[in-house]
């Protein structure tokens, strides 16, 4: 006797016979990613992170080549317009998709507008943050779905409050203080929007771990390229030396007292390359420890794909020559062993590896600059620093900690810092670190 078992679907659908207890043939309709659901996610998931990439590219493609001169008015305007309404309309379809393509609109900024433009003109900001308006729309879009729970309101209060603030304290209106606020505000911006969105545990984290490995390649082959070819001759076929703000890359460092060149990839910023490298490295690791410590079956493939991943991302890490990445990447580890380990006191264990990351900073600082800087640096950090990047960072961090009690809201965002220097040349270097 046989049996016809059908399943209406929009997907296409496959024919299986098998043989009952009774020996008679069951012939029943089978989507394909019946048989092997993991694969058919991964496989979407993939795909998902090419068109992802495909559609930054057009992004930054359409201003650039529509309108002959990228830093005039209409070229901003249709390019504000279209990511708008483009970075709209995916997130109100896929969240995830949204968020992966402004990722991508980070990474491939600097080479999307290097191949793309022509000649010497200037491109417009909103151009060249296409990734801070896809963000800002995403987490806006985010906040509004939310908006029926009282936490929500919480949050755009706290958004409210911060980005007042930064307005507040502004040292200045100029491209310091718009550089600033941006590095202040996106980010906190969309860390509270990632809170308030509501994602399937099993689903996000494949989406994840595709994401990851696949941006580990993209990343490897960027460095491996430009460390082949020359870092000089790299830039020069992208064209990115037309573009005024990367004419001033950090091309080397000093590491345990020696010089290292530094590579930058499709990122071409160095710096940039090394702390993208750093975080996802992070997330491989973690998530290598949770594949090994589960009590179910553990999946071989997944261990193989986030090991080569964190391979390729610690070639990426080296050859970006960027000693804080592996900083970060230790200290995430040790905080998310911590909190595991003493799941009752989560808080007090993240606090722990925070301490713990500090004092790994002071050593390799001691490390390099000799005994003396150990207690040099706390009467006078800023002529205590210099000679590699480690000490000048901690020059500012003490220098903002000592001036707290006559400065308690800081001396005005847009003050010093590493991008007062970039606009503003003639700082002095006491100044810029104080």
């Amino acid at each position: 006797m046989t049996s016809v078992t059908s399943t209406n679907s929009r997907f296409a659908t496959t024919n299986r016979n098998s043989v009952s207890a009774d020996g008679s043939t069951t012939s029943s309709w089978v989507r394909p990613e019946a048989r092997n659901p993991a694969a058919h996610l991964v496989a979407k998931e993939i795909l998902r992170f090419f068109l992802a990439g495909c559609l930054v590219l057009m992004l930054y493609a359409a201003p650039l080549l529509l309108f002959g001169n990228p830093s005039a008015t209409d070229a901003a305007g249709f390019s504000l317009i279209l990511v708008g309404l483009v970075t709209l309309t995916l997130t109100l379809v896929s969240p995830f998709s949204a968020l992966i393509a402004a990722v991508l609109a980070a990474i491939l900024q600097n080479v999307a507008l290097g191949l793309l433009h022509s000649g010497n003109a200037p491109i417009s900001v909103v151009i060249s943050e296409t990734k801070t308006v896809m963000i800002l729309v995403f987490s806006a879009v985010i906040f509004l779905r939310s908006l029926k729970t009282r936490s929500a309101w919480v949050y755009v209060g706290l958004v409210a409050v911060f980005s007042l603030s930064i307005i507040g304290l502004a040292a200045g209106f100029d491209s310091s203080f718009a550089a600033n606020a941006r590095n202040f505000l996106v980010p906190f911006l969309l860390l509270l929007a990632l809170t308030k969105l509501q994602v399937n545990e099993r689903l996000a984290s494949i989406q994840l771990t595709v994401a990851t490995c696949w941006l580990s390649v993209v990343l490897a082959l960027g460095s491996l390229l430009e460390y082949s070819i020359g870092s000089r001759e790299w830039k020069t076929a992208l064209n990115v030396d037309a573009l005024a703000g990367l004419n001033s890359l950090s091309e080397q460092t000093i590491v345990f007292g020696r010089t290292a060149s530094r590579v930058g990839g499709f990122l071409v910023e160095p710096i940039n390359a090394g702390y993208v490298a750093s975080f996802a490295l992070l997330y491989t690791t973690v998530e290598i420890i949770r594949q090994l410590t589960r009590r179910e079956d553990k999946s071989l493939v997944t261990l193989v794909s986030l090991g080569t991943s964190a391979a390729l991302l610690t070639l990426c890490i080296t050859l970006a020559a960027t000693k804080n990445s592996i900083l970060v990447v230790v200290t995430g580890v040790i905080a998310f062993l911590l909190v595991k380990l003493f799941s009752n006191y989560r808080q007090a264990a993240f606090w722990v590896s925070i301490g713990i990351g500090c004092v790994l900073t002071f050593a390799y600082a001691i490390f390099v600059k000799g005994p003396g800087y150990a207690t040099a640096v706390w009467s006078d950090p800023v002529s205590a620093s210099g000679g590699e990047s480690t000490s000048i960072h901690i020059a500012g961090l003490l220098s903002g900690i000592y001036a707290l009690p006559t400065a308690l809201l800081g001396h005005g965002v847009g003050s010093g810092g590493n991008f007062y220097r970039l606009y503003h040349p003639e700082i002095p270097r006491n100044d810029w670190l104080l």
